[in-house]
């Protein structure tokens, strides 16, 4: 049975696990929202390609870990089980709950993380064809089931709810927007401007 100081302790690491999560997915969204592709693929295509996926494997892969069995191999998991069932009495049909939402969601992503992020199987990159079993309405249901979780967590033991306000608070995504905006501002400025300005603004940007 574990100490109450266990417990705590279990608390403070999910939370941040979870939180490191949610923060990812918070910056996906928020980055590549539609109105922001024409100007991320302007900038650089073939590198913000690069961010999007990685993002998303990212992401599958930290949903794979967080639905882990609360055992493996005869050792625990930082799962959303094993909180589940150790860190509440009182609470814990409200708490299981989230996690069995959570859990449901680790059976659409077991072909993509198992045949394509953690191994690559080769049959399935010789057919090349989608294996995701889940849309963004799943994806957001994840998140919505973890973020409950760790508002229970940190209420029972930080004494407050997360709450959506700290939980949008992630990440500086649109300050990334607004510079390359800029950016593009300045560029299309200097493409117009005469010779004096131009001169200028070369050295105007030289000096920042």
């Amino acid at each position: 049975m574990m100490t109450q100081e266990e417990k705590a302790e279990i608390a403070d690491l999910f939370i941040s696990k979870g939180l490191h999560a949610v923060q990812y997915f918070y910056t996906l969204n928020k980055l590549f929202l539609p109105e922001n592709i024409p100007l991320l693929n302007e900038v650089s295509e073939q590198f913000f390609s690069f961010v999007n996926q990685s993002f998303q494997q990212y992401i599958l892969l930290e949903i794979a870990k967080l639905t882990d069995p609360k055992v493996q191999n005869g050792k625990l998991n930082l799962s959303a089980r094993l909180v589940g069932e150790e860190l509440f009495e009182e609470e814990k049909d409200d708490a299981m709950t989230y996690v069995v939402k959570m859990e449901s969601f680790r059976e659409l992503i077991k072909d993509a993380r198992n045949k394509i992020i953690s191994h690559n199987d080769l049959d399935t990159y010789k057919r090349n064809v989608p294996i995701s079993k889940f849309g963004e309405s799943d994806l957001r249901g994840f998140f919505e089931a973890l973020k409950g979780l760790l508002d229970m967590i940190s209420r029972k033991y930080k004494g407050d709810i997360l709450g959506e306000i700290v939980l949008s608070q992630f990440g500086d995504e649109q300050d990334l927007i607004n510079n390359l905006r800029r950016a593009k501002a300045f560029q299309l400025a200097f493409e117009s401007a005469d010779l004096e300005t131009k001169s200028y603004l070369f050295n105007l940007k030289r000096s920042v």
